[in-house]
């Protein structure tokens, strides 16, 4: 390229990026064409005089997410970021926030919603606003807790607030999701009110769901769901990684059969990977695992967490250990 080109290269450069002209205004400016000059900017990209760069750092779960979703193959992840100073509600309150407008986008008339318990729901109930929709419905997809909890985080306050917000219907669980005796869960899974919420779950539209985890430092909710937890073993060796809606997985995502297995009221996870959008929503740097196994299993597509929970999945599954 002789001296002259690179003169006109640079000249028609900065006139349109930093003068901000039009091509049209260029090509009058210096009796070139107008085509002649969309190929002289672009030449002077090839050839390094005009460059451009990203600037990530303005979005700093932009990567984070992209990274999720490119390494667990997921349609959506939502990054939410909070300061130093946050106190767990807040970051609750954030991802409740973000998950609650996901929805907004992706809802339509006629869906029915599937729904979990605990405190990351109740913060999607919360953050919710009201909108109306035709012939929404939104069930439950486990029981009621067996010990202490409180009634925000039970699955059925969660499911009720959500459909009133909807403007839809709900049906409610009037069962347990642990029973003591396995002819108790016969009995109830054989009962019209059962069969009527589980006929749903085979054709749910939207899950949203917590994940939960026995590794968590503040157990409070976990004991207040399972009572103090030494019934929920392992049938096999495996470990369990986590759950989702009372069904265990192990941290390659393999469903564990526990001592409780075959006395809980809930979806099975089969059951839920039908549903077009599978949306978890969890966060604590203790959880990882369990979100790790929950993404490898294929139980959801859609993860909302926090940018520390973020980065710790990536760190443990990233890590050459």
């Amino acid at each position: 390229m002789d001296n002259n080109e690179l003169k006109l290269l640079i000249t028609i450069a900065q006139m349109y990026y930093e003068q901000n002209l039009t091509q049209n205004e260029i090509s009058k400016k210096l009796s070139i064409y107008r085509t002649t000059i969309s190929r002289l900017l672009k030449k002077a990209q090839e050839q390094g005089i005009v460059s451009f760069s990203i600037n990530y750092e303005l979005s700093s779960t932009f990567l984070l997410e992209k990274q999720l979703k490119e390494l667990f193959n997921l349609t959506h992840v939502i990054v939410t970021h909070n300061s130093d100073s946050s106190t767990i509600q807040d970051k609750l309150n954030t991802m409740g926030l973000a998950c609650a407008d996901y929805l907004k986008q992706i809802i339509c008339d006629g869906d029915i919603l599937g729904l979990s318990w605990g405190s990351s729901l109740a913060a999607v109930a919360e953050q919710l606003d009201a909108s109306s929709y035709k012939d929404i419905l939104c069930v439950p997809m486990v029981g009621g807790p067996a010990g202490k909890l409180e009634s925000k985080y039970h699955v059925n306050t969660i499911v009720y607030n959500i459909a009133s917000k909807l403007h839809g219907k709900s049906l409610l669980m009037d069962f347990p999701a642990i029973l003591d005796e396995q002819f108790l869960r016969d009995a109830i899974v054989k009962s019209q009110h059962y069969q009527q919420i589980s006929k749903y779950w085979d054709s749910l539209s939207i899950a949203i769901f917590g994940i939960g985890s026995c590794e968590v430092s503040d157990k409070s909710i976990w004991y207040g769901f399972y009572g103090d937890g030494d019934d929920v073993k392992p049938i096999n060796q495996e470990p369990i990684a986590g759950d989702i809606c009372s069904r265990f997985y192990s941290y390659r995502g393999q469903p564990i059969q526990t001592t409780i297995s075959e006395t809980i009221i809930n979806i099975h996870l089969q059951q839920l990977k039908k549903a077009k959008h599978r949306i978890g929503v969890a966060q604590s740097i203790e959880k990882a695992d369990a979100m790790i196994g929950a993404m490898k299993g294929g139980y959801l597509n859609t993860l909302i967490t926090t940018k520390e929970t973020a980065q710790a999945i990536l760190d443990r599954t990233l890590s050459p250990d």
